[in-house]
């Protein structure tokens, strides 16, 4: 799937999932705006096929349910990506070797990283109640912060595979 000014809104679909790129991964070459109504289940982007995502992604209508992005490839296009969503009933998962090229901020509730790659330095911000568990097997190229202001909960990510690499040939 090819566009510019991608809306994905299944919030209609009351409980149910979308799945974009199940097989083949797709191609966003514009901005992306991902909306997801109180109802909504999950979206899924990507699956066995990379993604690549070369402008803005925007997840801030996203109101609950699961953000899941596998082998999601986030482009070095912009000074830095920011991925941030207030509403309390939401978890961003990133799966299965995804990679962001330059800087990135996430600001969500709820929060899980399995198999990522952070080229550039990442600010992980948890802000919802509750335990969030990863896999592991994450890799941190620079700088690295993790913040947890919910009232109650942790978040759990350094477990499992995965490594600080704080500085990089050149």
């Amino acid at each position: 799937m090819n566009g510019n000014g991608q809306w994905l809104t299944p919030g209609s679909l009351r409980g149910g999932y979308f799945k974009i790129g199940l097989l083949n991964g797709s191609t966003f070459e514009g901005p992306v705006r991902l909306e997801a109504g109180p109802d909504s289940n999950q979206i899924h982007i990507g699956s066995y096929g990379p993604t690549e995502l070369l402008d803005a992604v925007d997840i801030s209508g996203f109101e609950s349910g699961d953000l899941v992005f596998s082998h999601s490839r986030f482009h070095d296009t912009w000074p830095s990506r920011t991925l941030v969503s207030a509403h309390p009933r939401m978890r961003l998962l990133l799966k299965d070797n995804c990679l962001f090229e330059g800087p990135v901020t996430i600001r969500v509730p709820r929060f899980g990283s399995n198999y990522t790659t952070f080229m550039k330095p990442a600010v992980i911000w948890k802000t919802g109640n509750g335990d969030d568990g990863s896999i592991g097997g994450n890799t941190f190229r620079q700088q690295v912060q993790f913040k947890n202001t919910a009232s109650s909960g942790k978040v759990h990510l350094l477990s499992g595979e995965d490594k600080l690499i704080d500085r990089v040939p050149q």
